[in-house]
């Protein structure tokens, strides 16, 4: 079993520490939903400190985005390591990473 996955939740910014997987997903989409209406027009995930992320981990991220979006706001991924980096390159998913139409404010 991997790094369990935890969440630092910091202004319009959600830091991501651990592993996001089909072990994890449940908890990360349950906390998620107890949250999302605190957050501003743009909400960034910082994933820097993200280890892992697999397909359910991936497909969590869409459900996020597609929600936000259907509510005119917007999701950022920011600053992935390598690994999940290239995930996000091999899946085309790097539509989600820092887009020059949004500009984050930090708290």
């Amino acid at each position: 079993m991997g790094e369990q996955l935890q969440l630092e939740f910091n202004g319009s910014t959600l830091a991501l520490f651990g592993e996001l997987d089909h072990v994890s997903v449940r908890n990360f989409e349950e906390e998620l939903t107890k949250c999302l209406d605190k957050f501003d027009d743009v909400i960034v995930f910082d994933l820097s400190h993200l280890t892992f992320v697999d397909a359910c981990g991936l497909t969590s991220f869409l459900k996020v985005e597609r929600r936000l979006r259907d509510d005119d706001r917007v999701l950022v991924l920011r600053s992935p390591r390598p690994i999940v980096r290239k995930l996000l390159d091999v899946t085309g998913l790097t539509w989600l990473l820092e887009r020059p139409e949004t500009v984050v404010v930090e708290n």
